[in-house]
């Protein structure tokens, strides 16, 4: 394998089978899509409108989306990074799904949420 990964569902299965759970739930709560990267680091959420220049998936977002990365740092704790800012923020992974979409959104401003996310 090198690390393709060509299509991922909202309901997080990528192209090659695997499932992104955690990825798919921080998509449906901040009102993003999944978009597919690479099988090594997983797929991004994106949360706005995609304007992007270059090559796919290699590509620099320009100003307005915001990409948020989701994996683990050296002491196995889960992060959620957004790309745009360079913010982490940190959740013990073992705690649910629920404690990930926290974490993204921490990173996000209440303006990227849909109006149900808020209540």
């Amino acid at each position: 394998m090198t690390g393709e990964m060509f299509a991922i569902g909202a309901d997080g299965v990528d192209s090659n089978g695997d499932t992104w759970s955690v990825h798919a739930a921080i998509a449906r709560a901040v009102g993003g899509t999944l978009e597919p990267f690479d099988v090594y680091q997983g797929p991004y959420v994106l949360v706005g409108d995609d304007r992007r220049a270059g090559r796919r998936p290699y590509q620099v977002t320009l100003p307005g989306p915001c990409r948020l990365w989701v994996g683990t740092d050296s002491e196995g704790l889960g992060t959620v990074s957004r790309e745009d800012t360079g913010a982490v923020a940190l959740y013990w992974p073992e705690s649910s799904e629920t404690a990930a979409v926290e974490a993204a959104r921490s990173l996000l401003a209440e303006s990227w949420l849909p109006a149900e996310s808020l209540l």
